[in-house]
């Protein structure tokens, strides 16, 4: 983990996940698990950067992005939610290699820190863990195949409405705070396109705009 801004306390898997495991790996789990949770901001994985454990998240919502090489532009891959976790990170223990991504906290997040040490042995003795797994390769499959097609087949004002009906799912409310260059930042287009759209949202009625935040009117 490259920051430092978090704060340690006893390990509890999230009921999303005691539900699909045995109680022995539930067990296991608890028993070796450190519990972590990061302020918003606080980057998790950072792009270039070994990774040594495989996180699994409790509550919160973590961001991950990809850096361009040669443009060193990031890309908004998905959101990892409660009971998710890491692709980069198990693939890490099968080939060793550095992190292509950027893991950061969308909002205050607590996280399960579990060490690589353990994963390989849990993969061949508990079948719950080994289908989490490959759950979660499907998953973050699924994820990518979704960006790809809204990138290539939905039109910008379609994308942004998504966005923003997933932004505010994460909060649970009809307000959230962010600025247009952050949106536009994920979506990959111009600070000057999403605030044009916005606007034009606006203007329909479905959202009220004020400075850094935005919420969807009473309408909707």
């Amino acid at each position: 983990m490259s920051n430092l801004k978090y704060s340690l306390r006893m390990a509890k898997l999230p009921s999303v996940l005691s539900s699909l495991f045995e109680t022995s790996l539930i067990n296991e789990i608890n028993r070796h698990a450190e519990c972590r949770t990061f302020e918003t901001g606080s980057i998790l994985i950072e792009s270039g950067e070994q990774i040594s454990c495989v996180p699994i998240v409790v509550k919160g919502t973590i961001k991950i992005t990809k850096q361009d090489e040669q443009s060193e532009q990031e890309v908004f891959l998905y959101y990892l939610r409660e009971g998710d976790s890491c692709v980069a990170a198990f693939k890490n223990q099968l080939t060793p290699t550095y992190s292509s991504i950027r893991a950061t906290a969308e909002e205050k997040t607590t996280v399960l820190i579990l060490k690589k040490e353990l994963i390989a042995d849990w993969f061949l003795q508990y079948p719950d863990w080994r289908t989490f797994v490959l759950r979660t390769y499907q998953q973050r499959f699924d994820n990518l195949l979704g960006t790809v097609s809204s990138i290539a087949f939905k039109r910008l004002d379609e994308r942004l409405w998504e966005y923003l009906m997933e932004k505010f799912a994460l909060v649970k409310g009809r307000c959230i705070y962010v600025r247009h260059i952050d949106i536009a930042f994920d979506l990959n287009v111009s600070r000057e396109a999403v605030s044009r759209l916005l606007k034009r949202l606006k203007n329909s009625g479905l959202v009220l705009l004020s400075r850094n935040k935005i919420c969807l009117a009473n309408t909707v």
